[in-house]
């Protein structure tokens, strides 16, 4: 699973684990987005 350099830094600093879930969530929907 690849990360852009934003996401990385997101992840990075996220505060708890509700954040790496939400971030993680985001990021799934837009690869299924670039996917279809």
């Amino acid at each position: 699973m690849l990360f852009d350099k934003d996401n990385l830094i997101k992840l990075k600093y996220a505060t708890n684990e509700q954040e790496i879930v939400d971030l993680l969530n985001e990021y799934l929907t837009k690869e299924k987005e670039v996917v279809q």
